[in-house]
């Protein structure tokens, strides 16, 4: 008998000696599919209010929001939300400049506050971006 039909054998055993044990289990997978889905739909909800929150996975997605207030763990998948973007200034609560992966630094014409949910600061910073990049280009 190999090591893992032995195991196999011994699984078997425990529940032919547990029966609860299969019936926990089925209500158990039960629930965790129900979260899954009610976590998904919260998804769904967090990118259509951020549509390029679609540009991430699952994982990096739930990661920026458990962490919304932390401006490190945002600043990690900037690249990710936004082409060229590598790296933001922030001074307090408020997003002041956005740098390139050129070396560019460009102020924003009005801080971004990281206030009301990151998806709509993030919005908002999309938002000055345009502004931003659309005066300096017509200033130039």
């Amino acid at each position: 008998m190999t090591k893992a039909s032995k195991i196999q054998a011994n699984c078997f055993r425990f529940l032919r000696a547990n029966p609860r044990i299969v019936e926990d289990f089925t209500k158990n997978n039960g629930e965790l599919e129900y979260i899954q889905k009610k976590l998904e739909d919260y998804m769904e909800v967090k990118r259509g209010v951020f549509p390029r929150f679609y540009f991430l996975s699952n994982d990096d997605l739930l990661e920026i929001l458990a962490n919304s207030d932390n401006k490190d763990v945002i600043s990690l998948h900037l690249k990710t939300l936004f082409d060229g973007l590598v790296r933001l200034t922030f001074k307090d609560d408020s997003i002041m400049k956005m740098h390139s992966k050129e070396g560019e630094d460009v102020e924003l014409t009005k801080p971004v506050r990281m206030k009301n949910g990151v998806e709509n600061w993030l919005q908002n910073l999309q938002d000055e971006m345009k502004i931003t990049v659309q005066r300096k280009l017509r200033d130039g």
